[in-house]
């Protein structure tokens, strides 16, 4: 979800909303009120942005890599439908490989 459909503009009726909510209120009162919501806003957008986000073998605690004549690369994740969780000779993949318990991003 995008910032601007989550965050309202500061209109007289909002203000007027906010002082029947919370008293009086001044300028500073109000900027601090906005930039809670506003920042809770934010989290919100960066929490759904890392859902987005492809899964990564190389940026994954369950990578392990052990060498015999080359580098060869495996997922230690106990929930993997693969039996053998290889995921590449002398390199990683640049996406997560279909059977990654992690793919759909459920740590």
């Amino acid at each position: 979800m995008k910032l601007n459909e989550r965050v309202a503009i500061i209109t007289e009726e909002n203000i007027s909303r906010l002082s029947y909510l919370y008293g009086e209120i001044d300028i500073d009162d109000l900027s601090r009120i906005v930039n809670s919501h506003l920042k809770v806003a934010i989290d919100e957008i960066e929490e759904d942005s890392l859902k987005h986000k492809a899964q990564n073998c190389a940026e994954c605690d369950f990578m392990k890599k052990y060498e015999y004549d080359k580098k060869i690369y495996y997922c230690n994740h106990t929930d993997r439908i693969d039996d053998m969780g290889k995921l590449g000779a002398d390199h990683l993949p640049k996406t997560s490989p279909v059977w990654c318990p992690l793919r759909n991003n459920e740590k």
